[in-house]
């Protein structure tokens, strides 16, 4: 996969627009998108944006191909969801259910992903800053899932309390399974 795109993205993300953390809805340029996130955290002071595309969406003719760059949309864009987990069958939502289970929680409501769709190569960001400056250090993580399943905001992979530490943490998703693993030749 090129990751010219995503690493175009996360450059331009943490350079920011010189958005403070006073502002009511944290902004960035990127891609030639203007992109609308969410504060969290704690304090409000964590700058979020949730389900960007990095790729056109990999469906009709480009189902079985190589990602192709994404096209920015005009306007500005909300990133405050999460998108759909790329297709896949529930077993990873029960291995989370039965992990908390074994622990003594609740398991209602855990690992639970937003949907399932073909249109699911997208990332997420959150950064403790979005002033221009010295550049923080970046976590990029790619969740598991033997390839078989699998999302980008699985719970153990939110981002806050690694940027209450003083990162910026990238979680991006990939297609699985038979959309992921299924090679032709054209």
């Amino acid at each position: 996969m090129k990751l010219r795109c995503v690493w175009g993205l996360l450059l331009l993300v943490l350079a920011g627009t010189g958005a403070s953390a006073q502002a009511s809805v944290p902004q960035v340029s990127a891609n030639g998108e203007l992109l609308q996130g969410l504060w969290e955290g704690d304090q409000g002071n964590i700058a979020s944006f949730k389900g960007v595309p990095f790729a056109a969406p990999p469906v009709g003719d480009l189902r079985w191909r190589a990602p192709v760059a994404h096209s920015p949309r005009q306007g500005p864009q909300s990133a405050t969801d999460f998108a759909p987990a790329c297709m896949q069958g529930n077993h990873m939502s029960r291995w989370y259910a039965g992990v908390a289970r074994d622990f003594g929680a609740d398991s209602s409501g855990v690992g639970q992903f937003n949907g399932v769709s073909e249109d699911c190569l997208y990332l997420n960001v959150w950064s403790p800053n979005l002033e221009p400056g010295p550049g923080l250090p970046v976590m990029v993580w790619v969740h598991g899932g033997s390839n078989a399943g699998g999302w980008s905001y699985e719970p153990n992979y939110l981002g806050e309390r690694l940027v209450a530490r003083g990162v910026v943490v990238v979680s991006i998703t990939y297609r699985v399974g038979l959309f992921g693993f299924f090679h032709t030749r054209r």
